[in-house]
């Protein structure tokens, strides 16, 4: 078993810069990020081997290096060091957010019912197109080639309703139809729709999922999955969880939110502890303000309290250097709840419960859209968003806890 199951606090440094400014990751000193990481007192760190930019950071043979590296293999040397400090060393690889792969394939692109293929910053890929998909797997045989516990795969989800040449071809195949532009959750055919691009997106993991343990047997590897949250449109349902060897994600929603994100992550979770991962900044657009110790140390504790591995996200400067007073702020934190961690790695806690809730993700959806068509409702979703349509069931397991004082678990489907 993977030694990632005794990391009860971790930490990962966002590292999505561009090479448009000559100066961006010049400055980034692996030694340097080893000391900050042994500061903030975690137990494992998540390294970046390649950015939603398509950017990697070590010498592939197969995508595109950071230019700005000059052919630096930082994600190793990084890898080395951190392992020589004895925190454990985890991967982060992108999929669908792969900006370089998508510009320069632009069959490998996803496609809206309006025919774009990007949006804003990132650009799409589809996990339909066979040469994509050979693509990745070979980019993940280069990552965990280096002595890596595990590999952490960001944005398996469909970020878009895909309308790309392979999506329609495959569906075509599969049903002999086209493709619905009207949401109607009363229809059967955009039902069955909905429910291919579940299944699509469950194979496309387990395939990488299978791929990485073919090489490595040993590796843990999970996938994006705060979408589980998130409603239909990024079209991840409960086998998915199937793919992960434990339940990780990133949410940004606040105390409520991670009330219940730990719950649902703790039920779904294959392994313990599952981890939940947030900033340590205030939001993600304004990554100098830092939250206060005693909101992440309360952060932390909720995570802790529901069995899972707290987890902080800081941003790097785009130069490529690192805010000590960051970690100093961590280490206090971590230093805080020592004691905590060292008891739940000893006891490996599962939840229990006096009531049940039934969360089905299949019947997560919005039936005030039937009747929309997709090109009215681009844009409106982000799994990045706080999420709004979980009040009721907040609302719930306060009423129930104010009445009779219960603890909880999940029924899922």
């Amino acid at each position: 078993m993977s030694e990632i199951y005794q990391a009860y606090s971790r930490i990962l440094v966002d590292n999505h810069i561009t090479e448009e400014n000559p100066l961006f990751m010049t400055k980034f000193d692996p030694a340097q990020y080893a000391v900050m990481i042994k500061k903030s007192q975690v137990d494992s760190s998540m390294i970046y081997a390649c950015c939603h930019n398509g950017n990697c950071y070590y010498p592939t043979k197969v995508g595109h290096m950071h230019s700005n590296l000059n052919g630096r293999d930082i994600f190793g040397e990084t890898v080395d060091l951190v392992r020589n400090e004895g925190i454990i060393p985890i991967a982060y690889y992108t999929v669908v957010f792969h900006n370089d792969a998508a510009k320069n394939h632009p069959d490998w692109r996803q496609k809206d019912c309006n025919d774009s293929n990007h949006g804003g910053r990132f650009w799409y890929c589809c996990p339909n197109n066979s040469e994509y998909f050979k693509f990745v797997k070979a980019q993940l045989a280069e990552i965990i080639s280096y002595p890596v516990s595990g590999v952490f795969v960001d944005i398996t989800f469909w970020p878009i309703v895909c309308f790309c040449d392979s999506c329609k071809e495959k569906y075509r195949h599969e049903t002999n139809k086209d493709i619905p532009c009207i949401v109607d959750w009363s229809d059967p055919e955009w039902v069955k729709f909905q429910r291919s691009r579940e299944r699509w997106l469950n194979e496309f993991a387990q395939e990488i999922t299978l791929s990485v343990r073919k090489q490595k047997p040993d590796i843990s590897i999970v996938h994006q999955f705060s979408p589980v949250l998130h409603g239909w449109y990024f079209a991840q349902n409960s086998l998915f969880a199937q793919a992960s060897d434990y339940s990780s994600g990133d949410f940004y929603g606040g105390k409520n939110q991670q009330r219940l994100a730990t719950k649902v992550f703790s039920a779904f979770s294959k392994n313990i502890p599952y981890e939940f991962m947030t900033a340590r900044c205030v939001n993600l657009n304004d990554h100098t303000s830092t939250k206060s110790e005693e909101e992440m140390t309360c952060s932390a504790a909720t995570t802790y309290a529901n069995g899972g591995a707290t987890f902080f996200i800081d941003a790097i400067n785009p130069d490529g250097t690192l805010n000590p007073r960051v970690y100093d702020r961590l280490g206090k934190v971590n230093n805080r709840l020592q004691v905590f961690k060292e008891k739940l790695r000893d006891l490996k806690p599962k939840l229990c419960a006096d009531v049940g809730l039934y969360f089905s993700m299949a019947s997560h959806v919005k039936h005030e859209e039937n009747g929309l068509g997709l090109k009215e409702i681009l844009g409106v979703n982000s799994n990045m968003h706080p999420i709004t349509n979980v009040g009721p069931i907040q609302e719930l397991i306060g009423t129930i806890k104010q009445h009779f004082f219960c603890k909880f678990f999940f029924l899922l489907n």
